[in-house]
């Protein structure tokens, strides 16, 4: 069903806004006041914000704390932030709760009570987080630079207010604020989700229409000019130009931040500059990145973004910077926006990488019902309203180079940044110097840049990007590689070790048993205990932990940098010297009994195994992780540790890791932590390597009192290192998603059922490609003949444009997010490189999957969409 969109003034004023949309069975209701700091007189400085904390503090029906108790006992989540120029209370539930949420925030924005000690007790909350404010340094360089950036504005002071503000209102004076601008011609109402229009439409009405409106005060700031942000100067027009200040302090973290004034977003130039910001400072390949941080080394991490509300906004450069870099790293980010502005314009590789990461960011902020009532909300504050998403994405795919180009040499001017810089005490550094520094470098890139321009040009698409640091596989010992990626700015030493195993080392006599081992590795040594081991790692708040999967088994670590040795330590006691507490075993073994014994709960779950088994045949592929009862029956604690004893010095291992460290010293320190390990270098053997992949196509059909069936169907898939593997993961999101062919034509075309979803996985040996489906029993072979259908006539059509697109865009886009973490990182590096296929995997993915044509995709259903060699199952009631 496709979505429908609503928009109605109720009498009083009050503008709802609907979305239906049947994709899950949530709703996100969410009230927009027009409203906000840059709302508030003189004497009102933060009650914008205190209003936003007193709304859930009680109404006239409801006591303290009742109206999240309500929404959390609907299974919700409720909240509220305040902006420059509007607040926001949000929340989102299950839609058979959509009536309570309704009431529950008109209730709140019409009769809160403003009750006088709870207005006491708020205030001591809010000062509590202007303290919090005070003590980020962070938040200080963000607000000095506002304060800079819009010096003489309401939107250069703090949006939370200040101490003396907050500590000084009085009930009266924020219930006035209250009534001033919580009027109905001030509010709009915004619902996505399941639900009927009309009906939704009626509970808001019924909830808000008895508000009756008074006149709104005349708003104090003016609009926004393009004659005059252009014009305007940072703080004293007569000063020195750049404007600059510096922050001291006892840090131990210099940061930078230049700030350039630019126009709202749905200025024509807003795109370009969306654009710009990105090539310079988002991912590992933008110029920031390969330039500042992996080549010159000036800063550990830097970015670029864009912040522009309706009354213009910012183009801000933020880096973390070592202390006796902060002059080179002025100088280097001032160069890089020179040759932006002249010799190197955004290239087109930059601009088609930018535009795929933009398009995908919104497709993962539209997955949810609360992230697109979030964007419909802010697109109804700009003129566009209802249709700006889909002008944006226009102006976004279409825009010409020359239109880059000048809205770049528009707003990015050097007389009109702002720069900020956080420092030690100690630091030895003036507004003089850093100024000109920042002169300088921005001379050299308009200047003389051509003739650095090809060592130092962007990575192309799809090229590996080395990061900083030491990125080489260094060998250990026999047996034993190391691989490091420094990331200066880290706070934390991320580390994983791991070695050959898990399922693809198991039969049927010893399934579950890495599982079970994991679960046991890092509870005890020699040393120490469970409760002394604990308290070490509790007490340093890391994670020292084991895992298991298909094909490996390792630990992980994870700590804060100034602790790498004791965690490293830590480390090497609990591989060389380990114990596995009975306790923690009969623990261990309780909770994967009881795993095992509800797990025909799930009909699902009941469906996938059952297809496992037939693709997989005899290979251990087709076994739970953590086995059956038979095999966890007849575990000991002291027959694992027995086997892992054995298991651990059988065959190699690979360590990676990330942190802020100098690459020689962490591989010295991990060299040291594994000296007494010694592992043998060879392959270990598995009895599975002759088994494969063996299982025999058929048809199950398993019976099952559910109301629904739940049906899978598909084939045998390929492993990590198949020449296939980018196109089947393109072919998978053409299927996948609210946008993919499966829901568009099983679930919104022919009303087949609710979920319905491409099954992929990959292992060593090879994996599994199919669909699943759950829906009423009547519809199960009509269903089966569709996915069946849908899979198939990828052997025949091709993917659209369009289709490609968007799925290159959501793999790249969640591929770049899931690496975020320096655990993800980490282990995709271990395994990789463990596996044979390299551990710069990560890095080449993106572009691997961008090069991937719609005839590699109709190559790879080709390949393997064989209907004579399918498998399907069908779990559900009638089905024997």
């Amino acid at each position: 069903m496709k979505a429908v969109l609503t928009q109605k003034f109720l009498p009083n004023g009050v503008e709802v806004v609907l979305k239906e949309n049947h994709f899950s069975q949530s709703v996100a209701i969410q009230c927009w006041v027009g409203a906000g700091s840059i709302d508030e007189e003189p004497g009102e400085r933060g009650m914008a914000h205190f209003i936003e904390h007193m709304l859930f503090k009680g109404t006239a029906r409801r006591a303290v704390g009742e109206i999240a108790a309500t929404v959390e006992g609907c299974g919700g989540e409720i909240n509220a932030y305040t902006t420059f120029d509007h607040t926001v209370f949000y929340l989102t539930m299950g839609s058979s709760h959509a009536a309570v949420g309704v009431d529950l925030l008109a209730d709140a924005f019409a009769s809160s009570t403003f009750d006088p000690a709870e207005t006491d007790r708020e205030r001591e909350v809010i000062l509590e987080e202007i303290r919090r404010g005070n003590d980020s340094p962070g938040a200080k360089v963000g607000r000095r630079i506002f304060e800079l950036a819009f010096a003489g504005t309401e939107a250069g002071r703090p949006i939370i207010g200040s101490e003396e503000s907050v500590g000084g209102f009085t009930r009266e004076q924020i219930y006035s604020f209250y009534k001033k601008w919580y009027q109905p011609q001030n509010l709009r109402v915004l619902c996505v989700g399941a639900f009927d229009t009309d009906e939704m439409m009626g509970l808001i009405a019924k909830a808000f229409s008895h508000l009756k409106p008074e006149p709104l005060p005349r708003r104090r700031h003016p609009e926004w000019s393009e004659a005059q942000a252009l014009a305007r100067r940072s703080v004293d027009p007569a000063g020195p130009s750049p404007t600059v200040a510096i922050l001291k302090g006892d840090y131990q973290q210099p940061r930078l931040e230049i700030a350039f004034l630019v126009p709202p977003a749905e200025h024509s130039d807003g795109p370009a500059l969306d654009l710009a910001a990105f090539a310079l400072g988002s991912g590992e390949i933008s110029r920031f990145n390969r330039r500042l941080r992996d080549s010159e080394a000036v800063v550990s991490s830097v970015g670029a973004s864009v912040y522009a509300p309706r009354f213009g906004g910012i183009f801000e450069l933020s880096a973390l910077v070592q202390a006796d870099k902060l002059l080179d790293a002025t100088k280097a980010l001032a160069r890089e926006i020179g040759r932006l502005r002249t010799t190197e314009p955004v290239t087109d590789d930059e601009l088609a990488r930018a535009k795929a990461n933009l398009k995908a960011d919104r497709i993962f902020r539209d997955e949810t019902v609360d992230g697109q009532a979030r964007s419909l909300g802010y697109g109804m504050r700009t003129n566009f309203k209802l249709q700006y998403d889909e002008v944006y994405q226009a102006l976004i795919s279409s825009i010409p180079e020359t239109a880059l180009t000048g809205a770049v040499e528009r707003w990015l001017a050097k007389e009109r940044a702002a720069i900020v810089l956080l420092v030690p005490e100690a630091i030895d550094i003036t507004e003089d110097k850093v100024r000109a520094a920042f002169l300088q470098g921005w001379q050299d890139g308009e200047g003389r840049a051509s003739a650095k321009k090809a060592a130092s040009a962007p990575v192309k698409k799809g090229a590996s990007a080395k990061p900083g640091g030491d990125s080489a596989v260094i060998k250990l010992a026999d047996g034993i590689e190391f691989i490091y990626r420094q990331n200066e700015s880290a706070q934390l030493f991320t580390l994983t070790a791991a070695t050959e195993g898990g399922l693809r080392a198991e039969d049927d006599q010893t399934a579950g048993t890495h599982y079970a081992m994991a679960g046991l590795l890092a509870t005890g040594s020699k040393r120490r205990d469970y409760d002394d081991l604990m308290q070490t790692v509790e007490g340093l708040g890391a994670v020292l932990e084991g895992f298991s999967g298909k094909d490996s088994y390792g630990f992980h670590l994870q700590g804060l940098t100034e602790q790498i040795e004791q965690l490293l330590e830590l480390f090497s006691e609990y591989v060389l010297e380990p114990d596995f507490p009975e306790e923690q075993f009969q623990s261990l073994k309780r909770e994967i009994e009881q795993a095992i014994e509800t797990q025909d709960d799930s009909p699902s779950g009941i469906c996938v195994r059952q297809f496992q088994k037939l693709v997989y045949g005899r290979h251990p592929y087709r076994l739970p992780l953590y086995g059956t009862a038979a095999t966890v029956s007849s575990m000991t604690s002291k027959s694992l540790l027995n086997y892992y004893e054995k298991s651990r010095d059988a065959g190699p291992w690979c360590l990676a890791a990330t942190g802020s460290l100098e690459p020689e010293r962490v591989a010295d320190l991990v060299r040291k932590a594994t000296e007494r390990f010694r592992p043998c270098a060879q392959k270990r053997p598995f009895p599975s390597e002759a088994v494969r992949l063996s299982g025999e196509t058929g048809s199950s059909r398993l019976p099952k009192d559910r109301e629904q069936a739940h049906i899978v169907y598909g084939f045998k898939g390929i492993d990590w290192g198949d020449k296939d593997r980018y196109a089947l993961d393109v072919l998978t999101n053409v299927l996948g998603g609210h946008g993919g062919r499966l829901f568009k034509e099983l679930r919104d075309k022919d009303s087949l059922a609710y979920s319905v979803s491409p099954i992929v996985a990959y292992g060593r040996h090879g994996g599994v490609i199919g669909a699943y489906i759950a829906c009423a029993p009547a519809k199960k072979e009509r269903a089966l003949d569709q996915l069946r259908h849908e899979m198939l006539k990828l052997k025949d059509e091709r993917p659209t444009a369009a289709e490609l697109d968007r799925a290159r865009n959501h793999i790249v886009g969640t591929h770049e997010l899931s690496l975020q973490r320096s655990d993800a990182q980490t282990s995709s590096m271990a395994l990789m490189q463990l596996y044979g296929y390299g551990w710069n995997d990560f890095l080449s993915y993106p572009g691997k999957i961008e090069a991937v044509t719609a005839a590699d995709v109709q190559a790879v259903a080709r390949r393997l969409f064989d209907d004579s060699q399918s498998s399907d199952v069908i779990v559900g009631p009638e089905t024997s």
